[in-house]
């Protein structure tokens, strides 16, 4: 009687139940976080405001302060690896670390503008943008900074067009996007500069190329276009109307936007057409994304907001704990769901904090004992080999002597 009334919970969830997408990690901060950027799944970094910088090496479930030795406002981070970053903001700031963020360097920009964007296309080639047509490139590593006149563009006055993002696809080719409409690319290493013409006037805030030949701009008002990187732009249409702030794409076809109200898009078609992914009860902005696979990604925004993505598509408004029975113990998560080859059980501080030894069990719908383990709060991440499971749908019994959770997860 008890297998058969679990299963009919099971088949009472919806899709969207089922196939979770975000979930909202615990803040390292309540001051606006303006940038995101993961080296791997589990090792990123997040920066923002009053020069407010955290690392996490537990993909997003921990974070670690690190002293970025200023208060200044920090608007851009990249890391090429797991040791070697930058970060760039107020005032013309850049360092520089070569150990995880453990210690960082100062480097002279040359300017005391705000930069907004930097990106490196290996160790020693890099371009940072910003405020009043700003555009510095680097050839060896940032150790000495080169200020580039950036690409006229018309209808504004260059001194006031302020530059939001900046990638580069190659030592040489640069792609560039900023307030009004503006977008442009050099083929010579930021020496000279041709314009485009994306069709908006919109301040461009985003933008994500995954080839030479596709990359994707997001503005205000709810604008995406995708680009074929040589001047041609094609609308998508996302049904939205808040101010877009980030784009990333981790396929030609798959991607997310994120902005304003704790917006979430979703698209697997190019952005043909885009189902949403924003979650209960966040209606703060989000100012930054990143996917550092295509099953893991990251949200930062205001008041320190940090989300997590498991990759996977589909909508509604969910998170990343999918309850089969309404249990009482919480800071339960799995991912991604559904599972291919491994599936990650993590245990949040919530679930940790009665300090009682945590039993893990697993069945298949039938009921049959698929995987029993043990967590603690010394190993709050447990990883589980799937690839023998058969296809179907499976039951994930967490339980700490006191208190239990029963998730559910497909194994594809």
């Amino acid at each position: 009687m008890i297998r058969k009334c679990t299963f009919l919970s099971l088949c009472l969830l919806t899709p969207a139940m089922l196939f979770a997408q975000w979930t909202k990690l615990t803040a390292p901060t309540s001051e606006d976080l303006n940038a995101v950027y993961f080296a791997t799944e589990q090792i990123g970094w997040t920066a923002g405001e009053d020069g407010k910088l955290f690392k996490t090496t537990n993909g997003g479930n921990s974070w670690t302060t690190l002293n970025a030795g200023t208060s200044k406002e920090l608007n851009t981070l990249f890391f090429l690896d797991e040791n070697t970053g930058w970060f760039a903001g107020k005032e013309g700031i850049i360092k520089k670390t070569t150990n995880g963020g453990s210690t960082w360097t100062s480097q002279v920009s040359g300017t005391s503008h705000t930069l907004t964007s930097l990106h490196f296309y290996d160790a020693q080639n890099g371009v940072a943008v910003g405020e009043d047509n700003l555009i510095l490139t680097t050839t060896n590593g940032g150790s000495t900074w080169v200020l580039r006149s950036g690409g006229n563009h018309s209808g504004s006055d260059d001194d006031e067009m302020h530059y939001n993002k900046v990638q580069m696809l190659s030592a040489t080719k640069i792609y560039v996007c900023g307030d009004d409409g503006a977008f442009a690319l050099s083929t010579n290493g930021g020496s000279t500069w041709t314009t485009q013409n994306p069709g908006t006037s919109q301040d461009i805030e985003g933008m994500h190329f995954v080839s030479d030949n596709t990359g994707y701009i997001c503005y205000s008002s709810g604008g995406v276009k995708k680009t074929n990187g040589t001047g041609t732009f094609t609308n998508s249409t996302t049904s939205s109307s808040q101010d877009f702030k980030a784009i990333y794409f981790v396929s030609a076809s798959k991607g997310w936007v994120v902005g304003k109200s704790g917006r979430i898009l979703y698209t697997e078609n190019s952005g043909g057409s885009w189902t949403s992914q924003s979650i209960q009860n966040v209606s703060t902005e989000l100012k930054s994304l990143h996917f550092p696979s295509a099953t893991t990604g990251y949200a930062v925004g205001k008041d320190g907001t940090v989300l997590k993505s498991n990759g996977n598509g589909g909508g509604g408004n969910t998170t990343a704990i999918v309850p089969v029975s309404q249990n009482s113990l919480k800071g339960v998560a799995i991912f991604p769901n559904p599972v291919q080859h491994q599936l990650t059980i993590t245990l949040e501080e919530q679930a940790l904090k009665h300090h009682l030894p945590i039993s893990i069990h697993i069945t298949d719908i039938s009921g049959r004992t698929i995987y029993t383990g043990q967590a603690s709060a010394a190993n709050p991440e447990i990883l589980i080999n799937t690839s023998n499971w058969q296809t179907g749908i499976f039951l994930v019994k967490v339980f700490n002597g006191m208190q239990s959770s029963t998730l559910s997860v497909t194994k594809q």
